[in-house]
């Protein structure tokens, strides 16, 4: 079976821009949440203020964003970015992010995570980068929200699959020895 295509890169030339393209990937245009059935089974459920986390946005001197504050300031900023920084790669790969949240290839949980308590992985025909995994954690009322996401390279898999593999669930036949 050959590997999917990674979604194209987005191009953005504004944070305005670019959360506009995590609220039509993520939120589906809504413009506050969204809640969806992931193809391994788990419920997800995405609120706008997740943009902070997968695109890592900061601005200096704040130790935590809020977006009751930031919003309005991030749709004003229609040219640049003003004072916030953000991980580029990571925003180019918002699609892909979303694409493996959707339909991760496997799902499994890492011996060491921190904030999150599984990882959706999705294989694609890219270089350098033929990953793309979505930290996943679990929230009251038994849905999951996304932690972060990030492409990865083939050496760093490695690290993200020591652990319990939860999708898809591979059933050994029983033993019948003797």
């Amino acid at each position: 079976m050959a590997l999917p295509q990674r979604p194209p890169e987005l191009v953005f030339r504004s944070l305005c821009e670019l959360y506009l393209h995590f609220q039509s990937l993520f939120l589906a245009g809504k413009s506050t949440g969204r809640e969806f059935q992931s193809a391994c089974g788990c419920r997800i459920m995405i609120f706008d203020h997740h943009f902070f986390h997968i695109v890592k946005l900061t601005r200096p001197g704040v130790a935590r964003l809020f977006m009751s504050e930031e919003k309005t300031k991030i749709l004003a900023q229609i040219v640049g970015f003003g004072d916030y920084a953000y991980d580029d790669n990571r925003a180019r790969h918002l699609a892909s992010a979303m694409d493996t949240l959707t339909n991760p290839d496997c799902v499994y949980r890492p011996e060491k995570l921190r904030t999150a308590d599984r990882v959706f992985i999705r294989e694609y025909d890219s270089s350098p980068y033929p990953y793309t995994a979505v930290f996943v954690g679990n929230r009251d009322g038994g849905f999951k929200v996304p932690v972060t996401a990030f492409p990865l390279k083939r050496p760093d898999l490695k690290k993200w699959t020591r652990g319990l593999k939860l999708f898809p669930k591979t059933h050994q036949p029983p033993h019948n020895g003797g």
